[in-house]
């Protein structure tokens, strides 16, 4: 039997003698399994010995079943040297045995490790979505009328989005329900987990055993590698860009790429066109029927503006004005027609599948008819109700006699307070009237006032100003010049027909000098406004 030879990396538990001074017979088992036991072999097999009675050159003898040794004759109970002998023979037949045959590593020293290390990521995503209705989102979802908007256009920007975000109320098909993602939750989990796991079957039951340990390699850093793989794609995502800019771009490619288009056949053309066409017409039966289902909602306008029309004309009646509101009730009774030949299509359309193309055209028609009235109507409905409600002005016009009889008792007879023991009067006097010129023509009867300056044909009563001629036929406005023709008529002419309330207060001789020009509203939102801009834009121009 050859010499033992030392391992590359020490085995943790060789077999040793029970005793001391009795020998055993060990084969040594080369593996670097566990490192740190070379302490121990050096022990069990000590230099010049002769690894327990078998040396270099020796030959064995196997004793077994086959062959088997006479026993000593003796008592019964043998004695420990004979055990020991018996022993020692059983154990060199089986040393020798195993020179024929490989050892496996569970005959003298079995070490087995286990190591599993995983890196488990895991995400979930939730959106909690549903339909709604304009209503719902209001009153649920608490979204304001932008946010409304953006959902409708969304879920109706394309045909398809129309037909998967978009349907009818179950019980009322008339309102739409939108599909609403109102909210996106989700977690991301990221675990690692290392386990080792070590299994030693010593036949030494005496021998120490070092720690279990992975070898002399670091434990693998997941997050590391990671970041070192995110930096490689960066990397490359620099490089490709980096190629991508000092690259020029293959004319050879596109025209490769141009001549892979296909011309389409003139039987693709017309086949594309009828499936266009078809598309279209069912947009327009889709959007005829939405119309007529509709059509009980614009009836109920319909008899709400009938019914304001009807209130209109009582008031314009009890009012005895000039205006008996003819126009007014011929709009009125077109609109009731048009409300019936409405609830005739509804009627004839009301159980079928598809309406006519003819049925189509005419509620088009009905519908215009209605909107365009509708609003005439409503303008010729204001333009009446400012016929009856101006004859309240004798109200403004008592306050303001009861204003001029106060201001003209303080000029003549003043009010008298006690002052420190002393009665003092004071006396009141008129000096003018500021306001917007609205007011001041109302309150002065001004026939000639600023507020007449906005639109207005030049004639012998188109002036606008209270204190001269200008504007009428005859005196022009934009004549500036010291010989202008409306400067001798400063003063001259009585802007009014009947004299205002206020006229009655003592003043200055020319009463139309009561009423002043108001400098916010003849300077800051007057001429000074139109200067100052004239002038930046000037300024900026330099």
């Amino acid at each position: 039997m050859a010499a033992p030879v030392a391992p590359a990396r020490t085995v943790a538990t060789p077999a040793r003698s029970t005793e001391a001074n009795v020998p055993m017979l060990v084969r040594p088992v080369s593996t670097d399994a566990q490192p740190g036991s070379q302490p121990l072999w050096e022990e069990g097999f000590l230099q010049g010995s002769d690894a327990g009675g078998l040396r270099e050159g020796s030959t064995a003898t196997p004793v077994g079943p086959e062959a088997p040794a006479a026993p000593a004759k003796g008592p019964p109970c043998p004695g420990p040297n004979e055990d020991f002998n018996e022993l020692r023979e059983l154990l060199h037949a089986s040393l020798v045995k195993e020179e024929e045959q490989p050892m496996t590593p569970t005959d003298a020293f079995n070490q087995r490790m286990e190591i599993v290390i995983r890196n488990i990521k895991e995400g979930k995503v939730v959106i909690d979505s549903g339909y709604y209705t304009e209503a719902t989102m209001r009153s649920e979802l608490k979204f304001d009328k932008d946010r409304i908007k953006a959902v409708i256009k969304y879920c109706t920007a394309t045909k398809a989005r129309k037909r998967a975000l978009t349907r009818k109320d179950k019980y009322q098909s008339h309102i739409m329900e939108y599909w609403v993602d109102v909210r996106t939750s989700g977690s991301l989990s990221q675990s690692t987990k290392e386990e080792f796991n070590q299994y030693v079957e010593i036949i030494d039951s005496g021998a120490s055993l070092p720690p279990p340990t992975l070898g002399d390699e670091p434990l693998p850093c997941y997050e590391q590698d990671d970041d070192d793989e995110d930096d490689d794609e960066d990397d490359d995502d620099d490089d490709d860009e980096g190629e991508a800019a000092t690259k020029t771009p293959s004319t050879k490619r596109k025209r490769h790429k141009r001549r892979g288009k296909k011309t389409p056949s003139p039987k693709s053309k017309m086949l594309a066109k009828k499936k266009k066409e078809k598309q279209e017409k069912e947009e327009v039966v889709e959007s005829a029927l939405e119309e007529i289902k509709n059509i009980p909602t614009v009836l109920t306008e319909v008899l709400r503006l009938r019914i304001k029309v009807d209130n209109t004309l009582e008031e314009l009646k009890k009012s005895k004005s000039a205006n008996n509101g003819d126009k007014l009730r011929e709009q009125g009774d077109e609109l009731m027609m048009l409300h019936d030949e409405l609830a005739e299509i509804k009627a004839e359309n009301s159980n079928k599948g598809t309406p006519s193309d003819e049925t189509m055209k005419k509620l088009q028609e009905k519908l215009a008819s209605v909107e365009k009235l509708s609003s005439r109507i409503t303008m010729e409905q204001k333009k009446l109700k400012r016929c009856y409600s101006k004859g309240k002005s004798e109200f403004f016009t008592g306050i303001m006699e009861r204003l001029a009889d106060e201001l003209v008792d303080l000029f003549w007879n003043g009010v008298t307070l006690n002052l420190m023991g002393k009665k003092v009067t004071f006396y009141a006097a008129l000096l003018g009237l500021k306001g917007d010129w609205p007011i001041q023509a109302r309150i002065g009867n001004l026939s000639r006032h600023f507020a007449r300056k906005g639109v207005f044909q030049v004639s012998a009563k188109s002036g606008f100003c209270h204190l001269c001629r200008a504007g009428e036929q005859g005196y022009d406005a934009n004549d500036y010049g010291s010989s202008a023709s409306w400067r001798a008529t400063y003063l001259k002419c009585i802007p009014w027909d009947s004299e205002g309330p206020l006229c009655r207060v003592p003043q200055s001789p020319a009463k139309e000098f009561i009423h002043k020009f108001d400098v916010f509203h003849t300077v800051h939102k007057g001429v000074f406004a139109e200067l100052a801009g004239s002038a930046l834009a000037t300024q900026l121009q330099c």
